[in-house]
């Protein structure tokens, strides 16, 4: 008996991640952690610390992990952050800076010389949802929420110095919220983003040569279809989007195949406030996604074999609240991790897998 105790023991132990804490005491609410690996294969991950709302970015070197402050030029509390490093390494990031009575949409990065600060939008309380993309050429681009009572959606593009906006939706309903983005193989951004107003859809908006083309990925997704929403090009240029169906408490797999969108049901029953993807593509094109199941306070991981969905459980007992993950795929072939644990209020980094 004390065998077959043992050696259950080290099969558990085995197939439990081991798990590294980043930072503590980060308050009650996610810290919205976006994880990136530099051309060394060293991980990057850009937070917000939730109990004071300061803005973070930590790197692990040889020395261990260096947690340093962003500056956001003023003394407004930080929300939402989207992050990417261009292709010498530095970082860019759009945030949400709020007070009392208004927020602006701010962008950051940093270059030999320090840290650089723009403001992209203030206009219309905007920055509720974000995503920051860059093309190859390191030009940034910001998709973002504006308004609460009827929020619309609003893309931005750095020229030079100066941000370029432009409004894509005046109004998505009291239900819209959520938009994320990406740029192809060509420079061409796509925004995605949640409709309440039009049947609860999910739709595109892609760049072509000179105007926006429209389409809708999915429809009657209940009222918090836009929470959580992750989207990636992969090597071939076709879309992928990971986001979450209300109505069905499920998550969700969209891919742009040229001319049709196929659309997968990956995982069923995870709750009224399941989802909060993130993905990542392989050289193969093949998918990987992290997602929070909110009936059993679970950390999950999916991935596509090329054949079918595979989902697995990562990381258990991380609280009712739904929890905040970045996925990404170092160089070596190896999976990572960046999540924010609500009940040890936490934010963690952990290996979950590889892709060869």
């Amino acid at each position: 008996m004390q065998t077959i105790v043992a050696l259950l023991a080290i099969l558990l132990s085995a197939s439990s991640p081991e798990i590294e804490v980043i930072a503590s005491d980060l308050g009650w609410h996610s810290c919205d952690p976006d994880l990136e690996f530099d051309s060394e294969g060293n991980p990057c991950i850009c937070y917000v610390e939730s109990e004071t709302k300061i803005l973070r970015f930590a790197t692990r070197g040889d020395s261990g992990w260096e947690i340093v402050s962003v500056p956001t030029g003023s003394d407004r509390r930080v929300f939402e952050v989207s992050f990417e490093l261009d292709s010498f390494d530095n970082p860019h990031i759009a945030f949400t800076s709020r007070d009392d009575t208004s927020s602006v949409l701010m962008y950051a990065y940093k270059d030999g010389i320090g840290w650089h600060i723009d403001t992209i939008d203030e206009r219309d309380d905007p920055g509720g949802y974000i995503s920051l993309a860059l093309d190859s050429n390191d030009v940034p681009y910001v998709s973002y929420t504006i308004g609460h009572t009827d929020p619309g959606v609003r893309y931005a593009r750095r020229d030079g110095t100066t941000w370029i906006a432009e409004t894509l939706a005046a109004a998505t309903g009291e239900w819209g919220g959520g938009v994320a983005m990406g740029v192809d193989g060509e420079n061409r951004p796509a925004v995605v983003y949640y409709d309440w107003d039009n049947s609860g859809s999910m739709e595109v908006l892609r760049w072509s040569s000179s105007s926006w083309r429209f389409d809708v990925i999915d429809s009657d997704l209940g009222h918090l279809g836009g929470i959580g929403l992750a989207v990636m090009y992969d090597a071939q240029d076709a879309l992928h989007v990971a986001y979450f169906d209300d109505s069905a408490h499920s998550l969700m797999h969209a891919k742009w195949d040229g001319s049709n969108w196929s659309i997968t049901t990956i995982d069923r029953g995870i709750g009224d406030y399941g989802g909060f993807a993130s993905i990542v593509i392989d050289e193969d094109c093949n998918p990987y996604i992290s997602y929070f199941d909110y009936n059993r306070e679970t950390l999950m991981y999916a991935r596509y074999d090329g054949v079918s969905w595979i989902t697995e459980n990562i990381i258990d007992g991380i609280g009712i609240f739904p929890g905040s993950s970045s996925i990404a795929l170092n160089q070596d072939g190896s999976l990572w991790l960046a999540y924010f644990n609500f009940e040890d209020k936490t934010l963690n980094y952990t290996e979950i897998g590889s892709v060869n």
